[in-house]
């Protein structure tokens, strides 16, 4: 007969990408206005997966976002630390919905 042999190696990370020592500011702006077309729902489950990798709190990973859709809609700021932890953060972003509007690229000055 016919043996064959599988091998698998899997390597795990065991050291975070972003340890809590590092301490980070991170800024998110998604686009959630018609020109994405079907990509928010990709775009904001992204930022979901990569939130994983930080401990997002006060005192390590502060996260602000800001979501806009063009001219017409309102923009919204989640300010500095909006997210108290991970959870919370999931919980906000999973909540936001593409509404349309076109995208505007010119400049403009956001401010928190």
């Amino acid at each position: 007969g016919l043996a064959i042999a599988v091998f698998i190696y899997v390597k795990t990370q065991t050291t975070p990408i972003f340890p809590v020592s590092c301490y980070l500011n991170v800024l998110i702006i998604l686009d959630r206005s018609d020109s994405v077309k079907g990509g928010f729902n990709r775009s904001r489950d992204f930022v979901v997966n990569v939130s994983d990798e930080l401990d997002i709190g006060p005192a390590t990973h502060r996260v602000a976002m800001i979501v806009y859709s063009g001219l017409s809609y309102r923009r919204e700021v989640f300010k500095w630390n909006f997210a108290k932890n991970n959870q919370q953060f999931k919980k906000t972003v999973l909540a936001l919905r593409a509404i349309g509007g076109t995208t505007n690229t010119k400049f403009e000055k956001f401010s928190f």
